[in-house]
């Protein structure tokens, strides 16, 4: 006659299990992540090369993070009929062409959803109806000459928006490539998603210049570490995200891809989100 498990015996075997399934899920988690980390890493690459392709196409001037088919301070010049409210053409349609595929936009890890905040302002109506989950942001000092409200103390391009308040002439025209400095340490996309409430997206695909808003063009007096900010320097529905374990997928001007950890973005934001650096 077989001998049962004693009650003890089965507590042990339940405990080592428990104890393994505490070892390998979260080395399961992390292998997981590290696929999507590589998938995500891929699709800023071929955005990369979309970005570097419509430049030659364009006489080297990059894509603008938007164009108004409306006409209004649209740089192709085209007044396009659309099913949008007020008609902007957002990058991802603008080198779609040169992608193929809308769902290179998207990060495997970024798991927001898609709000309707801006939904009226895309250019046509079947695009509302699959719109693209964007989970990479154009840096708003790339992709136009002039934008913003207030000019900066030592280039005068204008800090925080894209509209160019102060040299409306050149709303949404796109940047040439030779007039950017250092395009190796200057952020043209980086990982954009929704904050926590998940109410907001990142409009037009853009990042209003850094992680830190309005205050992105200005050495802030008294700061001493790279989180020490005054709230007017946050704006969360378009802050960048902390992405992936080690950092965040950051698309340089120049083409090339790398994970820059937050704390360096944070830190190095005076420098990294400016196409013209200061002289001193």
């Amino acid at each position: 006659m077989k001998r049962a498990f004693t009650l003890i015996e089965l507590l042990v075997v339940i405990a080592i299990i428990a104890i393994l399934a505490a070892i390998l899920f979260p080395v399961f988690a992390q292998a997981k992540e590290a696929a999507k980390k590589t998938v995500c890493i891929s699709n800023s690459k071929q955005i990369a090369l979309a970005m570097m392709m419509y430049a030659t196409d364009s006489d080297d001037v990059f894509c603008p993070a938007a164009v108004n088919m409306d006409g209004q301070g649209d740089v192709s010049g085209k007044n396009g009929i659309h099913d949008g409210e007020n008609g902007w053409k957002p990058y991802d349609m603008l080198i779609l062409p040169y992608v193929k595929s809308d769902g290179l936009f998207t990060c495997p890890s970024d798991s927001k959803n898609w709000p309707g905040f801006g939904a009226g302002d895309f250019y046509d109506g079947e695009y509302l109806k699959k719109r693209v989950k964007r989970s990479y942001g154009y840096s708003g000092q790339i992709y136009t000459e002039a934008g913003g409200y207030e000019p900066d103390i030592n280039t005068g391009i204008g800090t925080g928006g894209f509209y160019g308040a102060d040299q409306p002439e050149l709303r949404f025209k796109g940047r040439s490539a030779t007039g950017i400095d250092q395009p190796a340490d200057t952020v043209a996309f980086l990982e954009n998603w929704l904050n926590f409430d998940g109410q907001y997206d990142s409009w037009m695909g853009c990042v209003y210049g850094s992680v830190f808003q309005s205050c992105d063009m200005q050495e802030i007096p008294g700061r001493t570490s790279e989180f020490d900010l005054p709230p007017a320097c946050y704006y969360a529905p378009l802050v960048t995200t902390k992405g992936h374990t080690g950092g965040t997928v950051t698309l340089l001007a120049d083409g090339h891809v790398k994970i820059i950890p937050w704390g360096s973005l944070r830190k190095d934001d005076f420098l990294l989100f400016k196409a013209i650096k200061p002289s001193n």
